[in-house]
């Protein structure tokens, strides 16, 4: 320690300021000693307490056993005063009397809290049963609109036999991939004579203008979309007769050499495309779906419409020069 009066430098300075410090925390520690015995002497005395009560409620106790065991012998009229005695001024009795009194008070207490617990008991099995009714409202509710929209989205397509996956075309190895053929038909029936496509009698048959393979690889990152041009030259092999009309498959044509592609869907549907398909790539096709005109325009419908940008006016062979906003073709059997 240094003199106030001399001069103080840093040092001495760091080291009042960590004198004064330790004071503190000395102060501190004395102050908690302090309450902590307090505490201690509240406990012990808290202690000495509960144990003189039960000492003299262990005598209270002990007596009236006494004295009830002593009365059996004794006659009636020392017995009635005994009691009279022990009812008005003998406060062992007392304290039994009261000692008894509480006794009850705790049974109802405890008889209190059983009825709660019951309760609750019994508004927990009700929620639970609420809830799994609920619940299984709830999914037989999920499972018919999923099985009427399923049913609604199904029967809005055509099921046709399309598929080969017994060919002797397809390579090995395709575990777990899934191919699809998506086709685009030329046909005009069921056309309506507004849609403007013309009908069947100016257009007979079906070709697949659009026919293009989606790949799904077996992990499922990426998928690969391949187009075949409509004019692509092939060799047919021999398919089964296919009416576009009926749906349905009867009779053979035979193989054909040079030929376009888009004949395949013509002469054989759906089958001949996918066997032309495999025999070219190899692949398992496991999926087909196609689509007309008819269909083509309820999906643009569904998406109200599909906006087309014309920077210029479009000359067309049947309707002429049409303009941005009057960009429709008047001719039946013109494509679009």
């Amino acid at each position: 320690m240094t003199d106030q009066m001399e001069p103080v430098d840093e040092q001495t300075q760091y080291k009042r300021k960590i004198d004064n410090t330790l004071a503190r925390f000395s102060a501190a520690h004395d102050e908690l000693e302090a309450e902590e015995e307090e505490r201690r002497a509240k406990k012990a005395k808290l202690a000495a307490r509960l144990d003189h009560t039960r000492t003299r409620l262990q005598a209270v106790v002990t007596s009236t056993i006494g004295n009830r065991g002593s009365a059996v012998g004794d006659d009636d009229n020392n017995a009635d005063r005994d009691n009279d005695a022990k009812d008005t001024d003998d406060p062992e009795s007392a304290a039994h009397h009261e000692t008894g009194t509480d006794d009850a008070e705790t049974r109802a207490a405890r008889t209190r809290l059983q009825e709660k617990k019951q309760r609750k008991n019994d508004r927990a099995r009700l929620a639970t049963r609420v809830c799994a009714v609920t619940l299984a409202a709830l999914v037989f509710l999920a499972t018919g609109v999923a099985w009427g929209a399923k049913t609604w989205f199904e029967s809005k397509f055509n099921q046709i036999a399309a598929l080969d996956e017994n060919s002797d075309s397809i390579l090995p190895g395709q575990i777990g991939d899934e191919n699809f053929i998506i086709l685009g038909s030329d046909t005009r029936e069921g056309a309506e004579e507004e849609e403007n496509i013309g009908d069947t009698d100016a257009v007979a048959g079906a070709r697949s203008d659009t026919l293009m393979v989606a790949h799904i690889p077996e992990d499922r990152e990426r998928a690969v979309v391949v187009s075949f041009p409509r004019d692509l030259e092939i060799s047919r092999p021999e398919c089964e007769r296919w009416n576009p009309e009926t749906g349905e498959y009867g009779g053979t044509a035979p193989a054909n050499e040079a030929i376009k592609i888009n004949t395949a869907y013509a002469v054989g549907g759906p089958k001949c495309v996918t066997k032309v398909v495999q025999d070219l790539t190899g692949m398992k096709i496991n999926h087909f779906v196609g689509i007309d005109f008819h269909g083509f325009k309820d999906m643009v419908d569904a998406v109200d419409g599909v906006p087309v940008q014309i920077d210029e006016p479009v000359v067309d062979a049947c309707s002429g020069t049409s303009s941005p906003s009057t960009a429709r073709s008047s001719c039946g059997a013109s494509r679009r």
